[in-house]
């Protein structure tokens, strides 16, 4: 009798959990859509590599992919904090973390479909092309855009800075060129920039001056590229970590926050020296058009 009653309960028990599929449906087809769209439109097999785990059950169970552990993605709850997964999950994809995977290709625009993301980390790749201006319209959740480390070229974009929920912006280790836009200082929630070994010029803009904007920002990677000028729009910021490095026409007076900041670092820069002084040309290996040691990658 007590057997019996036992695996009535287990019975039970296995169809709760069948029926109670912790992720929409939508999601599930969205999940599988984006695999069979990635599959045929690369020929890497770093993409099949990449989303390998996102297979359904065959054995009827039901599919339930946030809670059956895919690889390179979650569901975390929209108002979850970065990279805390302190929100409240509802069924949704809510980041996407494809990375180091070393995939190939634009970043994909069918990324589109999953309209909850707060996180887009596409990272540690072989991603080529420009920053797309979709970004601006199919994640009206995002906090944090992270393209680093690929082989994505062009300019920095004025239309990123719609995306007024962003928290953090990462695009170091890519070849993108010109200058900072001027309209990056009018995030209203920005705290990170990753800027790192790009072939970046100009001074920083004078918006970063802004009141909110210096109240926000608390980290500036900016090491590895071709920057001119001083660091006097970044005295009143309050920031933590700052990377200078390898930035041969910065020139003039450190304000006291930048320099008591993590990773300030004075090496092949002309911090300190009068901008008067400092050549308009300077040789060093970013000039020379070569990855120094610190931006090569390994």
């Amino acid at each position: 009798m007590a057997l019996a009653l036992t695996l009535r309960l287990a019975m039970a028990c296995m169809m709760a959990a069948a029926v109670a599929a912790f992720t929409l449906p939508d999601q599930v087809d969205k999940l599988l859509g984006f695999k069979a769209a990635m599959l045929a439109k690369s020929k890497d097999e770093k993409w099949g590599e990449a989303l390998r785990t996102w297979v359904c059950p065959t054995d009827g169970s039901t599919c339930d992919p946030c809670t059956a552990g895919w690889d390179h993605m979650y569901c975390r709850g929209t108002n979850a904090g970065v990279k805390k997964g302190d929100g409240s999950p509802d069924g949704y994809v809510t980041n996407i973390h494809i990375s180091d995977c070393k995939v190939d290709g634009d970043i994909p625009e069918e990324l589109c479909v999953f309209d909850r993301i707060t996180e887009l980390d596409m990272d540690g790749g072989f991603m080529t092309g420009t920053i797309p201006r979709w970004l601006t319209t199919c994640f009206p959740f995002v906090r944090e855009i992270d393209l680093s480390y690929n082989n994505l070229t062009g300019t920095l974009p004025d239309f990123i800075a719609e995306i007024k929920t962003l928290q953090q912006f990462e695009v170091g280790h890519n070849f993108l060129t010109g200058t900072i836009p001027e309209v990056y200082g009018t995030f209203p929630q920005i705290f990170e920039f990753d800027f790192e070994c790009n072939d970046l010029t100009g001074s920083l803009p004078a918006s970063f001056m802004t009141k909110n904007f210096t109240e926000s920002l608390y980290n500036i990677n900016m090491a590895g590229n071709d920057f001119e000028g001083d660091l006097g729009v970044l005295a009143n910021n309050s920031l933590t970590i700052i990377t200078t490095k390898e930035n041969p026409r910065l020139c003039g007076d450190v304000p006291p926050k930048v320099a008591a900041a993590q990773g300030f670092d004075t090496t092949e820069t002309n911090l300190y020296t009068p901008c008067s002084l400092t050549p308009t040309s300077t040789v060093s290996t970013k000039l020379r058009g070569m990855r120094s040691p610190y931006c090569t990658r390994t």
